[in-house]
């Protein structure tokens, strides 16, 4: 996301997002107007918290996908019940308006 400030980008896709990153200011994810789509493994209390954080930080459409589950991170797209992870990343990538017809 703070990429996406200095570069136009269709989408963002975020896993288990951070709160705060050393040497960041937090400032600069409120710059793209992008739509996010935030996923997290819920079961992990401070991921969580931090999803949370930086979704309310954000602008413009965004998405906080949570799961049952303790990995963060990569480690979602092979923790089990992977297919959730997949299906809801694809489906925000398929149904936001505007990214479709790129």
């Amino acid at each position: 996301m703070i990429a996406a400030a200095d570069e136009p980008v269709q989408a963002i896709v975020c896993l288990s997002p951070m709160a705060e990153l050393p040497g960041i200011d937090a400032a600069r994810i409120r710059i793209s107007r992008a739509p996010k789509f935030l996923l997290v493994g819920a079961l992990d209390e401070q991921a969580m918290a931090n999803a949370q954080t930086v979704y309310r930080k954000l602008i413009g459409w965004r998405v906080l996908e949570s799961r049952a589950l303790t990995e963060q991170g990569t480690d979602l797209l092979v923790a089990r019940g992977n297919e959730h992870v997949f299906e809801k990343t694809i489906a925000f990538l398929r149904d936001y308006p505007g990214l479709s017809a790129s």
